[in-house]
């Protein structure tokens, strides 16, 4: 038997990068028929890997070796047009962006049904919402009396005023945690609700988190109260981590506002705006320090603060994991360009 010819538009690692690249299933199949070919597997056997027939290998290959990469995709007009539209999918976004409540795909459906006068399937609404990149997600709460003018302005320039004076700039803030239960998501078979522990205690302490987002640094304190005259004390000794020259990002809080009229010399305050604390990245690491110790059940204060003690050295022993997580894009653009000039002297 004649052995199948390949023509040689592609090296095998440049068919491995389209393999991994690849969002469709069935341009990946014809992608790694083609690697396999060029690493000399007999075309019997790739086609009972993929579940498809040897003679569907050979048309793969005829067409990529007539047209190249373009023989491998679906040409335009071939088989059945799709119902949801890229048009219709931008709109299913704007109802969920513009209408409270939870978009759950059976509503989609019926929404459609509704405004379209289309039946679809819910499995075809999320492999549409898949392909534009959208995804099923817990929501970050936000509150309703903050202004998105302010917001968007402080995601503009908010930092521009510390970028001018040469300062570092460290965001702050402080999570409460105590024994009163964190239920988060878990697997469970379908159909059923999945139990998860609930422990009623009334005792908490604080976790005062200090973070340079550049480079990728977090200092952190376990505190027993959180007001004025502790804060000023713990914002007394930030110079022995950071300097003197930085300015400290945080909210409208209380103890902020006493702690600000303590600041030692050289730093300084930026407020956020009112009712805005996902503009604030140590919220995002109070998120994952959540999700580490949820669906848990501690027996003291002290074995929970061990847990977060536990959880805190993976980022301070991880700075890439720092600036991976916090790193927000609008706060990169502001500050980045500080460090670059730091760089190029």
């Amino acid at each position: 038997m004649k052995a199948i010819e390949l023509a040689n538009h592609l090296t095998e690692l440049e068919l491995e990068n389209r393999i991994h690249s690849a969002r469709d299933a069935t341009i990946r199949d014809r992608y790694r028929a083609l690697l396999w070919i060029l690493q000399g597997e007999k075309r019997g056997e790739i086609a009972k890997r993929l579940g498809v027939t040897r003679t569907t290998i050979r048309e793969w290959v005829e067409r990529y070796n007539c047209e190249g990469e373009a023989g491998l995709h679906r040409k335009p007009g071939q088989g059945r047009k799709r119902t949801i539209t890229p048009e219709r999918v931008e709109k299913i976004k704007g109802w969920v962006k513009a209408e409270e409540g939870v978009w759950t795909l059976k509503r989609m459906r019926i929404k459609l049904e509704e405004e379209e006068g289309i039946s679809v399937t819910q499995q075809a609404i999320w492999y549409r919402f898949q392909e534009s990149r959208w995804s099923w997600k817990t929501g970050r709460p936000t509150n309703p009396e903050g202004d998105k003018d302010l917001q968007e302005a402080f995601r503009k320039d908010g930092l521009e005023e510390a970028v001018d004076d040469g300062k570092g700039v460290i965001f702050a803030d402080t999570m409460r945690y105590g024994l009163i239960s964190n239920p988060w998501r878990n697997w469970g078979p379908v159909g059923e609700r999945v139990p998860i522990p609930k422990q009623m205690e009334f005792e908490w302490g604080y976790l005062w988190t200090e973070i340079d987002v550049v480079a990728g640094e977090l200092n952190v304190w376990l505190l027993p109260e959180m007001n004025g005259d502790t804060l000023s004390r713990v914002v007394a000794k930030m110079p022995e981590k950071w300097g003197m020259n930085v300015a400290l990002v945080w909210d409208n809080a209380g103890a902020h506002k006493s702690a600000a009229k303590c600041l030692p010399d050289g730093m300084s305050v930026i407020s956020l705006p009112a009712y805005s604390p996902e503009l604030n990245p140590v919220e995002r690491f109070f998120q994952e320090l959540r999700r580490k110790i949820a669906n848990r059940i501690f027996s003291s204060l002290q074995e929970l603060e061990d847990a977060l003690v536990e959880a805190i050295k993976e980022y301070c022993e991880d700075k890439e994991k720092v600036r991976q997580l916090c790193g927000y894009s609008w706060i990169l653009e502001q500050l980045q360009p500080v460090e670059n000039e730091q760089l190029n002297c």
